[in-house]
Order: C-alpha cells, then sequence, then structure tokens
C-alpha cells in the first residue's frame, strides 16, 4: 500500500512548510518520499538540518530540488521527474491535510479502478474581513483541488504534465484534460485546510486576482469567459432598450407613439435596473450561499462588504480577461509578421 512520492513546491513559506512538515509523523500512512520543490533563494540546508534526521527515524527520504523562479506547474513537474515511486501526492506549504488524507486516497486508488484521487481543500478565515473575503470567493465548502490530489505516475502518460509557463490556472488546465481524457477519478473526503487567507490585506487580494485571471487568459481552458458573456448579454439588453421605444415611432408626430403596443415607459431605466438587481443577487447571496455561506453571515452587517468586495473582483477578472486576450492577439500577430 505503502508507494508514494510526496510533492511540495515551496516558495519562501517557511514557517507554513515547517506547520506541515511537522504533522507528517502523525499521519496514518507516512509517503516513501518527500520531494520539496524550492523555488526561491531560500537556504536549503535550513530544512534539510531540521528534518532529513526526522524523515531518516520514520524511512522517509526527504529530497530537495532547486529550481529558482519556477512557477508552480514548473516546480511540480520538476519533481515528478525525480519521483521514485507509483503514486504522485501533491500538498502546497499552506496546506495542512487531515491526519488520513494520504491513506484514505492510497486506499480509493488501490480499491476503485481509478488513476487520480482529487483533493479537497476548505479555506480557513477567523477575522470579519478574512470571511467576508471567502464569502466573495471561495466559499464554506471544501473545493477541489490539486493540493491534496493523489495520482497515479503513468495518468501523466497520456494525459500530460503541468504547463509550466503560467504563474496560476494551470491546476485548472489539468482538470480539464482529465475530463477530455474520460479519465476516471475519485474524490478524497478527508480534506485539506487551507490558511492562505490568514492576515491577508485586501490589495494583496486584489494585485492575486489580477495576476492570476491575466495568466488564466495563456491557458485553452477560460473560466472568465462565463463573466464575459454575461456582461456582453447585459451590454446587449441596454443596446435593446436604449433603441425599443423606436419601434412606436410615429412619423406623424415626430416622436414616440405612447399608446403604441411597443412603447414601454422608462425601458432603459427599468432594464438596467433589472440587470443590477440580478447581479446583486447573485453574486452576494446565490453563489455565496450556493458555496456554504449561511445567510446569517451574509446579513445584516456583511452584505454590503460581500457585495463590494465582489463588484471589484469581477472587475479586476474582466480587465485581467480583456487586456490578456487582446495581449494574446498581438502576440499571434506578431508571430505570423502582421507586424515588424
Amino acid at each position: 500500500m505503502k508507494n508514494t512520492s510526496l510533492i511540495i513546491p515551496f516558495f519562501d513559506e517557511y514557517k507554513e512548510l515547517q506547520l506541515l512538515l511537522d504533522s507528517i509523523p502523525d499521519w496514518s500512512l507516512f509517503p516513501n518520499e518527500i520531494i520539496v520543490v524550492n523555488t526561491s533563494n531560500f537556504d536549503k540546508n535550513l530544512i534539510i538540518k531540521a528534518y532529513e534526521n526526522k524523515f531518516n527515524d520514520i524511512n522517509i527520504q526527504l529530497k530537495i530540488l532547486e529550481h529558482e523562479g519556477a512557477y508552480p506547474g514548473c516546480a511540480r513537474n520538476h519533481g515528478i521527474k525525480s519521483a521514485s515511486f507509483e503514486y504522485i501526492a501533491f500538498l502546497d506549504a499552506k496546506t495542512l491535510p487531515d491526519k488520513q488524507w494520504l491513506e484514505n486516497g492510497v486506499r480509493q486508488l488501490n480499491e476503485n479502478d481509478v488513476g487520480v484521487s482529487f483533493g479537497q481543500t476548505q479555506y480557513q478565515a477567523t477575522s470579519i474581513l478574512e470571511k467576508n473575503i471567502r464569502s466573495s470567493t471561495y466559499g464554506n465548502k471544501p473545493l477541489r483541488t490539486l493540493p491534496g490530489s493523489i495520482i497515479k505516475k503513468d495518468v501523466f502518460n497520456h494525459i500530460g504534465t503541468f504547463v509550466e509557463h503560467v504563474r496560476a490556472g494551470e491546476d485548472g488546465d489539468w482538470f480539464s484534460r482529465v475530463k477530455l481524457h474520460k479519465e476516471a477519478y475519485i474524490e478524497n473526503e478527508k480534506l485539506l485546510s487551507y490558511s492562505g487567507l490568514k492576515n491577508i490585506q485586501i490589495i494583496t487580494l486584489f494585485k492575486k486576482w489580477y495576476r492570476n485571471y491575466l495568466s488564466s487568459t495563456q491557458l485553452p481552458h477560460l473560466k472568465a469567459h462565463k463573466d464575459i458573456y454575461f456582461y456582453f448579454m447585459g451590454f446587449l439588453l441596454l443596446l435593446l432598450a436604449f433603441n425599443w421605444n423606436n419601434l412606436s415611432y410615429d412619423p406623424n408626430i415626430s416622436g414616440w407613439n405612447t399608446k403604441s403596443i411597443f412603447y414601454i415607459p422608462n425601458v432603459t431605466k427599468t432594464i438596467f435596473a433589472i440587470l443590477m438587481v440580478i447581479y446583486v443577487l447573485t453574486r452576494a447571496i446565490i453563489l455565496p450561499m450556493k458555496k456554504g455561506v449561511r445567510i446569517t453571515e451574509i446579513f445584516p452587517l456583511n452584505f454590503v462588504v460581500i457585495l463590494s468586495i465582489s463588484i471589484i473582483l469581477d472587475s479586476i477578472k474582466i480587465c485581467a480577461f480583456l487586456f490578456g486576450r487582446f495581449r494574446n492577439i498581438l502576440i499571434q500577430l506578431r508571430e505570423a509578421k502582421f507586424f515588424s
């Protein structure tokens, strides 16, 4: 049953990495090897001195690979190439798994005819701001994540490894290829806890959102396109509303015939108001509740904050998407030698 390589990309989050590594001796099943891929200039000897002997005592080999400047997908691929065992497990430095996470995931792969056990992560929040950010983004329910996933090594042979040239979104791209190739999978009910929202600054969140969605425009799968469709359809509806009463135009009076069946008073304002109500209800109430946020966590005090954060994040997402698509078009034109 024990036949696992654990890969952990790492970029300067040493305190979080310590919490993760310190938790491993309490797991119900140990990996055969732990591969920490150091993507910063952090001194790897500090990790080796602190943990090599501790892990040797419980028959775990510790490897520290250095790949400074690598993005997460590249770091994970580097770890996969160095992995010696059949099952590849993934964690991030800011994730803490349930003690039975690895044992349960490996058992799932053994007992079911699947190649992938997907991880599920709950995002932790303690302060009011952190909870409102979580309500506006990830929600309270566990989300399917690459951290926490355990994958048979041969799955990468036909699905491929992770996209290396993007800062974020490589996990969603890989998930889409699992679906495309109809690879059988199961979800691990033993959860991970993510601490990345702890003490987060709101400006940091906005920068991360822009960076991640800008990066995702370089990938075949695009989650932001759904938002584009919504705003585009809203724009078309407003354009239609602005011109609707022209259907009731009467040349005899050089204006709109208010008695016409086509005439709608204040049609533009009415359509705009309807769109705004739909957006507010969906973004600040329906979506958070769908993600497990209780109504008491939204009303009465947090509604305005959740809505405000949501509006800003959606605006950032759309700007990043449009800028990224425009940038990609320019790159394609240059490659086609439309520009010198």
